[in-house]
């Protein structure tokens, strides 16, 4: 029986009888996204990756520093290995710092936080715990080094991102 048919006759019922239908049982829609995610764990990381290019060029259009030939380059390095996150996080997680730390360093973006945080959660989620704590100690340094990159408001910018982390 579908869940419309379900919910028509749950509807059309009379709750007087003692025998009345019960009303259909809905999964909620983070349930519902969830158990698509783990049935589809690529396609899931493809359309997370998306997100986050879509996110960086959303910041690329609103304009700040460095050369907009070189940014979308950096957007698309950050973006594309959060497909593989399930499977590898720690090269992922290596790869987007490397990435993340050369776009701090050449154009001040924020982006590189996002996807550094993305790549921080899989190896804490699939890989062993020292792994992740390596991995944890990492992004904190790369972090330190975007805030002093930043330059005279460094302090506040390491708080950010520290609680981030």
């Amino acid at each position: 029986m579908t869940t419309l048919t379900r919910l028509t006759t749950w509807f059309n019922a009379d709750d007087a009888r003692p025998g009345a239908a019960a009303p259909p049982v809905l999964l909620p829609l983070g349930q519902r996204v969830t158990a698509l995610a783990r049935h589809h764990s690529l396609a899931a990381d493809a359309m997370l990756a998306t997100a986050v290019a879509g996110l960086g060029v959303n910041m690329l259009a609103g304009g700040g520093s460095g050369s907009t030939a070189v940014l979308p380059v950096f957007t698309a390095a950050l973006a594309l290995p959060l497909i593989w996150r399930r499977r590898h996080p720690a090269g992922v997680f290596a790869v987007v710092c490397a990435v993340a730390l050369a776009q701090w360093l050449y154009a001040q973006r924020v982006l590189g936080s996002f996807a550094i945080l993305i790549a921080l959660y899989s190896v804490a989620r699939h890989a062993p715990r020292r792994v992740a704590l390596a991995a944890a100690i990492t992004a904190e340094a790369v972090s330190a080094l975007a805030a002093m990159a930043n330059g005279r408001n460094w302090l506040p910018f390491i708080a950010v991102l520290t609680a981030m982390i």
